[in-house]
């Protein structure tokens, strides 16, 4: 094998990796918009029934939270006394 055989089959070696290589990354990317398309639709699908839901049941109802504990409110911090200055008069 001389010179030009190697460079034949180097040159056919790349040249299938960069093919291979190139229909991943479209392949990777008909996926994604496609993935994408279906997300779209599944929040649309998802917000058009909760908006049936609403209207045939109402709205939830609160529950009743009577028997929880409710937060502590802080203390006032009390006030400092002030501290009586004496000025000086100056004639």
């Amino acid at each position: 094998m001389d010179g030009g055989d190697i460079a034949l089959i180097v040159v056919g070696v790349v040249g299938t990796i960069t093919i291979v290589w190139a229909g991943f990354l479209l392949d990777r990317r008909s996926q994604r918009i496609a993935s994408a398309k279906w997300m779209r639709a599944w929040t649309v699908l998802n917000r058009v029934r909760r908006e049936l839901f609403d209207r045939l049941h109402g709205p939830l109802r609160l529950q009743d939270q009577r028997g929880d504990a409710q937060p502590r409110k802080r203390k006032r911090k009390p006030a400092t006394s002030r501290v009586k200055r004496s000025r000086k008069q100056t004639r």
